[in-house]
């Protein structure tokens, strides 16, 4: 599966219907992946397939709903597929933040095949998203993927 990185933020509801157009396209075709790096950001509400979200430091906010979820090194927020939310960075040093999107469809055939039991099981039971701490491996692999992807790389290996 191809993976883009975009360096900047989309955001859904106030850029021009071309570029949206361009985006949902993408989004539907491959793994996105945002790598930010800011001391103050606001990302206004959208929604989108599954994603996984972390930072490698500073912190970054969440918004869903009335429920606030704030995500800081080594831990990982997962986003069920259509959840809308909004999230910002305001922090005094630098935040690294690095999230991933996955295509519908790339999911789907996950979890046809059993490849993704856990994830289905929590998305069955109407798990919203969820905010883990994580084993110290999944934010190392995750730091890896945003390092080969900055280097040109485009594959999930």
């Amino acid at each position: 599966m191809r993976v883009v990185q975009v360096d900047r933020a989309f955001q859904a509801q106030s850029s021009p219907p071309d570029e949206r157009e361009d985006f949902s396209r993408l989004f539907g075709s491959s793994v996105v992946a945002f790598r930010l790096r800011s001391r103050r950001l606001e990302v206004e509400p959208h929604g989108g397939g599954f994603s996984i979200k972390t930072v490698f430091s500073g912190q970054e906010r969440y918004w869903f709903g009335d429920r606030t979820s704030v995500v800081c090194p080594g831990e990982v927020l997962l986003v069920n597929p259509g959840e809308t939310y909004a999230s910002e960075i305001r922090t005094p040093i630098e935040t690294d933040s690095f999230s991933l999107f996955f295509p519908k469809h790339w999911l789907d055939a996950e979890m046809a095949a059993g490849r993704a039991q856990a994830l289905r099981h929590a998305l069955d039971r109407g798990l919203s998203s969820l905010s883990l701490r994580s084993t110290p491996r999944l934010p190392q692999e995750l730091r890896k993927l945003a390092e080969a992807l900055t280097s040109g790389a485009d594959q999930l290996a």
